[in-house]
């Protein structure tokens, strides 16, 4: 018996059929197989040293599976492929763009896949085998977790163009300028999903350019797909990034207009209360021989002579268009 059941999240056995059924812990080690497994495992519950004792994989191989922070590639092993994927975060509680990493172990007639978050991808292919119509060998298994790893990239990708989409309404539409305060957010999750889109697509290329016997032409048909559908994530992400700078560039040019606008007409009236200013304080100078100062006309003349300088200003702006 396996020593890190615990560990294990499934262990399934492909039926040829698109069903599975439970392998007994007793038969999870057995190396004499020639049926498809697929074992899940929780690295959170499982040794390093157990992989390599109870598995049988190699030390370079377990430091692949359990090293602490990876990035989507692809490469051969000595026990078969070893690839490295991600996908998106959807627990409770957490941020898509936080990738959740799934490493995978592929031989002939065996997957070993490890995590240490949750990846619903995988309960998508799980529900699929316990349904019935799931896949049938390693191969079509391997495709099949590439695959709903991809839809649900797509499907948050479709969900943040329409955030985009409402953005642009709102700011073309409605003037709304506090869509900036959204698309910081937005952007922030594309340049987090092109870091890895694009080094996922190149591992998935990698794996079929490799070859293995035991990859049939339609999985890899299946997995030119799936990169293929990659790229196209990567070209949306990269056109959704330019639509947010765009918004982003419209935003602060209002912002700035209209900031420009409101010190034009601070300036305008400057303008016109600067020879106020000069008047009242030339006037109101303590020497002799101010005029009008001893005549009872005297403050109704002066803010006369200030209302027509200021009446004179305004027609002069106004000839010249300054407002």
């Amino acid at each position: 018996m396996m020593a890190t059941v615990a560990g294990v999240i499934h262990a399934l056995q492909l039926d040829g059929t698109g069903g599975a059924s439970a392998l007994p812990p007793e038969q999870i080690t057995s190396s004499s197989h020639t049926e498809s497994r697929w074992l899940h495992l929780d690295l959170n519950e499982l040794q390093p040293e157990q992989l390599q004792n109870e598995l049988g994989l190699s030390p370079t191989t377990v430091d692949m599976l359990c090293a602490e922070d990876t990035r989507p590639r692809c490469v051969q092993a000595q026990e078969g492929v070893l690839l490295n994927l991600r996908g998106i975060n959807i627990n409770p509680g957490a941020e898509p763009d936080d990738m959740v990493s799934l490493r995978i172990l592929c031989q002939s007639h065996r997957l070993i896949s490890v995590r240490k978050r949750r990846i619903y991808s995988v309960l998508d292919v799980t529900t699929q085998l316990h349904a019935g119509n799931g896949p049938k060998h390693i191969d079509e298994l391997l495709a099949s977790l590439t695959k709903h790893l991809t839809h649900r990239m797509r499907d948050l990708i479709d969900q943040l163009e329409d955030q985009t989409d409402l953005a642009e309404d709102q700011l073309f539409e409605k003037g709304d300028l506090s869509v900036s305060e959204r698309i910081y957010p937005l952007r922030t999750q594309l340049i987090h999903f092109r870091r890895y889109f694009a080094p996922q697509k190149d591992a998935i290329l990698a794996l079929i350019s490799l070859k293995p016997d035991w990859l049939s032409e339609d999985s890899r048909f299946g997995l030119r797909e799936r990169a293929d559908a990659t790229q196209r994530l990567i070209e949306q992400i990269d056109t959704l990034k330019e639509r947010l700078s765009f918004i982003k560039a419209e935003v602060e040019g209002q912002l700035a207009a209209k900031s420009e606008k409101r010190i034009y007409l601070l300036t305008i009236f400057a303008g016109i209360f600067v020879p106020m200013g000069f008047f009242t304080g030339l006037l109101g100078i303590n020497v002799g021989g101010i005029p009008l100062a001893d005549n009872e006309w005297g403050f109704t003349l002066v803010c006369g002579l200030i209302l027509v300088t200021a009446a004179i200003q305004v027609a002069i702006f106004y000839i010249k268009r300054w407002f």
